[in-house]
């Protein structure tokens, strides 16, 4: 029997695959209206304001089901996590349900959970509006990192250094999504990252068949226009068995029992830190360099438990590490930019994505996931691929008119 899906997403790109899988039958959708036009034209789609405004999400759900069958609900926007949990738990749906989708979407639900299971994290606090920083900062010791408990991609994360620097940028036109916010503020001690890791698994059934760790190349937040990106952890390396075994224990603490994983694990001076587990896959080029280094889907994985199924994951042995590079960008109107066969013919390279081109304008708003273009490739050992890393560095060329 065909499964009537109902997809709950804002900006984030729909897989088209997902639409004609075989064991899905009717598909409506509910988004916001920038993105109404993003479907076929056999998906009904609903417009919500926000699909955060869970009593809008709520009416337009119960609209699609008094015409048509809903039997899951499907999410693949960070910021659709919660309200699709909402609606499953208050609908008597199948899936992750309100609470643990909050555990894996609301920041700090989520570190409470963390430290209920013993897992390290920095000291945190929860403030009602921007206002409650300085008291929020005088107990976890400044400087801090401030941020909406809902987001992604380090969209109005600051860090702040002391009381004068809050002071000044409470006044700030860049604080005005903080000052705007309809929901509540993290606030948390800021530490000195040695290494940033993230691992990617998959969980059916409440048991992980699936982890992925890899290191980035530097800690992302306030490196956008630099060579971001990460590479899969060997398995002989001296931290991999940590992250698996931090990786399974922040999934037991938030209740995921079935779905894909993306988690941040810091490496400080003082040992590991857990930062933010996601339920969804990773953006960038992270599922594609998994897909290259594992044979594993994170994305097909993800509809496939989305939907009940078995994720059916089978890790290809042997593989070489593969590395995901996201090249710089910057606003601006681009005027030279270094194209995909260049990119394509430096050792190691197997594929490039050109996400920019000469003559685009570039926005201000840049988020972590932001790249002219994303080069995958294949190192031998941890030392080609900062090797090659190197060269594609050295190779690549961005300018704008703002140079």
């Amino acid at each position: 029997m065909k499964l009537g899906v109902l997809i709950v997403n804002s900006r984030k790109p729909v897989p088209p695959w997902l639409l004609r899988l075989p064991e899905v039958g009717d598909i409506s959708v509910i988004t916001e209206p920038p993105y109404a036009g993003d479907f076929p034209p056999e998906v009904e789609v609903r417009t919500v304001p926000s699909i955060m405004d869970v009593d809008a999400v709520r009416r337009a759900a119960l609209d699609v089901m008094r015409v048509r069958p809903v039997d899951r609900v499907l999410s693949p926007a960070e910021h659709a996590i919660s309200t699709s949990g909402y609606l499953r738990s208050t609908l008597g749906l199948p899936g992750l349900g309100h609470e643990a989708s909050l555990a894996c979407s609301n920041k700090y639900v989520m570190k409470r959970e963390f430290v209920r299971a013993g897992l390290p994290v920095t000291p945190f606090r929860q403030i009602t509006d921007l206002g409650g920083v300085e008291e929020a900062a005088a107990e976890t010791g400044w400087p801090v990192v401030v941020k909406p408990v809902y987001g992604g991609g380090s969209l109005d994360v600051f860090v702040l250094e002391d009381e004068a620097r809050y002071r000044e940028f409470a006044q700030m036109p860049t604080s005005a999504g903080l000052r705007a916010s309809a929901h509540p503020l993290i606030v948390e001690k800021y530490v000195d990252i040695a290494d940033e890791y993230h691992i990617d698994g998959v969980v059916h059934e409440g048991k992980v068949v699936f982890t992925a760790p890899s290191r980035y190349f530097t800690p992302l937040l306030g490196n956008i226009d630099a060579f971001t990106g990460s590479y899969l952890v060997p398995p002989d390396d001296l931290h991999h068995d940590m992250l698996m075994s931090l990786h399974e224990r922040a999934v037991r603490a938030v209740g995921l029992e079935s779905g894909v994983t993306h988690l941040e694990v810091f490496r400080t001076e003082a040992g590991f830190l857990v930062g933010e587990i996601a339920c969804r896959p990773a953006g960038a080029g992270i599922p594609d360099a998994v897909l290259l280094g594992t044979g594993v889907d994170l994305w097909r994985a993800w509809s496939r438990t989305a939907l009940g199924l078995d994720p059916d994951v089978t890790p290809k042995p042997g593989a070489p590490i593969v590395v995901n590079c996201e090249l710089p960008i910057r606003a601006g109107l681009i005027t030279e930019l270094t194209g995909a066969d260049e990119l394509l013919a430096l050792p190691g390279v197997v594929r490039v994505d050109m996400l920019h081109k000469v003559g685009d304008t570039v926005p201000e708003r840049l988020h972590s996931s932001s790249a002219t273009g994303i080069v995958f490739y294949e190192a031998a050992s941890e030392t080609e691929v900062w090797e090659r890393l190197r060269i594609i560095r050295d190779t690549f060329v961005l300018r704008t008119d703002r140079d």
